[in-house]
């Protein structure tokens, strides 16, 4: 531009010094000379746009150039060899995945002086100290295919390694089973799992292959049922979750006399239901509150005895850092699903009578840091002495305090201490201490 109107300013300079055809001459030579580098400019200005597009593609191409074809190939046979080793695979195609827990607990056992040898009730080991594998834990967990309606198939297995209460054998165990058909407002599931009416637990590391307060006031056994739930919404921040199950019950999970157990039956039928209702004012305050019963009949000695229980169970979060768990209970012959020791007495040259009583249990856990809760949780069961007969266990309560530490995101570290008292018809009471220690892998 600037070479353009230089010309143009010597051009009317040489005009000025000319006159008649000679001005005419030049005049002509100057207009094509303009014409001509007009001309050029405008080349010019397509060379610009053209190099400035091909500079733009390639920019665009360098991060797919800078990675040669043989480097590409490289990183996809390496992302091939990695899903390789880490997908597993069922026959029938679903995915499969596996979890648990290798959990090392070392213990010791304190015992009063009128207290029996026995020490079964402290649930890692009957020893007065000891360590053990046993509560270990391996999970498989898989998902299936997809429902008519938008819902999917899932399931979970979870087994442990302790062969009773001393932990000394190792043996796998079948705990909880389920495969469970899941929509968005109602679930069907069947399988192996704990009672419908006791859906939670105090949260403890010394306690895991037996939970704990098992004998005092939590339903804890694994056993197989079919369950339904139908879920509603009560707007966006309330919802009621009704549930109901049959269930299979261990009639010999509580004291039967000896001259009686070849009468009995060992397992029954029972329907349990459970309401759960349940409001989140934000992401860290909830209130659950769930009623629910169970209803069941022991066959003994050629007689029916009525098992009738009603449950409260609830979990509130009043803030980010408080939780209170819990459930309470009250009815009759009440030991078919664990948490409760006798279920029916039969006295002499009499029909067998239900025991009736009360039980439960409460949890207060803190959340200290994102890596510390400290836990104390207390279970009692308190049967009529009247429905006794002598020497049955007329009361018995614990109480545990633990701190559960997550030293690594898959390594925990947690001290507990619980104290057992046990009650008995005409006989002294006893009290237990345990101790415990364990440190927990996840994978």
């Amino acid at each position: 531009m600037r070479k353009t109107v230089l010309l143009v300013l010597l051009s009317a300079l040489y005009l000025q010094a000319q006159t008649g055809d000679a001005q005419q001459a030049t005049l002509q030579r100057i207009l094509e000379r303009l014409e001509a580098v007009e001309k050029q400019n405008e080349e010019m200005m397509q060379e610009i746009h053209s190099l400035r597009a091909e500079l733009a593609q390639a920019h665009a191409a360098a991060p797919a150039a800078a990675t040669p074809e043989s480097e590409r190939l490289d990183v996809a046979e390496n992302r091939i060899e990695e899903q390789a080793q880490t997908k597993v695979e069922a026959s029938q195609r679903m995915p499969l995945k596996f979890t648990g827990m290798a959990l090392f607990n070392t213990f010791l056992n304190n015992k009063a002086a009128n207290a029996p040898n026995d020490y079964s009730t402290l649930l890692t080991g009957p020893d007065r100290s000891g360590a053990t594998l046993g509560q270990s834990q391996l999970g498989i967990s898989f998902s299936g295919p997809d429902l008519p309606g938008g819902g999917r198939i899932w399931g979970d297995l979870d087994m442990d390694f302790l062969d009773g209460p001393d932990g000394e054998n190792y043996t796998l165990n079948l705990r909880r089973g389920i495969v469970n058909f899941d929509w968005d407002s109602r679930s069907i599931s069947v399988g192996q799992d704990r009672p419908l009416i006791s859906a939670r637990q105090p949260d403890s590391l010394a306690e895991v292959a037996i939970p704990a307060l098992a004998s005092e006031g939590n339903f804890w056994l694994w056993q197989p049922q079919v369950r339904y739930v139908e879920r509603f919404r009560l707007g966006a921040s309330s919802g009621i979750e009704v549930a109901g199950s049959l269930i299979e019950t261990d009639e010999q999970s509580g004291y039967v006399p000896s001259y009686l157990v070849h009468t009995l039956d060992p397992s029954r039928p029972a329907i349990e239901g459970r309401a759960n209702f349940w409001h989140s004012f934000s992401d860290n305050v909830r209130f659950d509150f769930a009623p629910g019963f169970h209803e069941s009949t022991t066959h003994v000695n050629g007689y029916s005895v009525p098992s009738r229980i009603a449950t409260l169970d609830w979990g509130v979060s009043p803030n980010k850092w408080v939780h209170l768990t819990g459930l309470f209970f009250g009815g009759h012959n009440m030991s078919e699903l664990g948490g409760f020791v006798d279920g029916f007495t039969v006295l002499p040259y009499q029909t067998p009578i239900a025991v009736h009583g009360v039980g439960g249990w409460s949890q207060l856990a803190f959340t200290v840091t994102p890596r510390l809760t400290l836990n104390t949780f207390c279970g009692f069961t308190a049967p009529r002495e009247s429905d006794l007969a002598a020497g049955s266990s007329a009361h018995s309560g614990s109480c545990a305090a633990n701190a559960i530490y997550r030293i690594a995101p898959n390594v925990l570290v947690a001290a507990e201490i619980l104290q057992e008292r046990l009650g008995y018809v005409a006989q002294p009471h006893t009290i237990q201490n345990h101790y415990d220690l364990a440190i927990g892998y996840l994978f």
